[in-house]
């Protein structure tokens, strides 16, 4: 199964920059992630199982070219989540305050949240899309909210 990349783009533009942004931190690295990954996606000539098998693969690279940006050497000068923050609409100032602590966790921990809670996907998946076993994926998961709620 194939689906044309604009249609794609449309569908989960949105979702694959928040799971960018998740790892990143950074509106302008998430951007370049997004294109990257929808790139990719256009010159694989991959078959998929379904559109829920494209969405996966979408997610998983964005993780692993997301975990790729962190790691370069020449990201010195960015915004900062507070800068980006005043750029965002939230329907209540406790929906910010929930956006900055979901930001202040470690991102291993803020990415299995992301994937889980906004994403919809399953511990399995999650532990598939990190390469951790499911054990971890859970764990990350319960530190995670644990963390979160000894914030908020």
């Amino acid at each position: 199964m194939r689906i044309a990349t604009e249609i794609l783009i449309g569908k989960y533009r949105d979702s694959v920059f928040a799971l960018s942004f998740c790892i990143c931190k950074d509106r302008e690295d998430a951007d370049d992630v997004v294109q990257e990954v929808f790139v990719k996606y256009h010159f694989s000539g991959k078959e998929f199982e379904s559109e829920r098998h494209i969405r996966s693969w979408l997610c998983k690279v964005a993780v692993n070219l997301s975990r790729n940006r962190v790691k370069c050497f020449w990201r010195s000068h960015k915004e900062s989540i507070e800068e980006y923050k005043k750029t965002l609409s939230f329907g209540t100032e406790e929906d910010g305050e929930l956006f900055s602590a979901v930001m202040s966790l470690p991102r291993k921990y803020r990415t299995a949240l992301h994937l889980h809670y906004f994403e919809g996907y399953s511990v399995k998946e999650i532990s598939k899309m990190l390469g951790i076993s499911e054990s971890n994926a859970k764990a990350r998961l319960s530190r995670g909210r644990k963390a979160l709620k000894s914030i908020i």
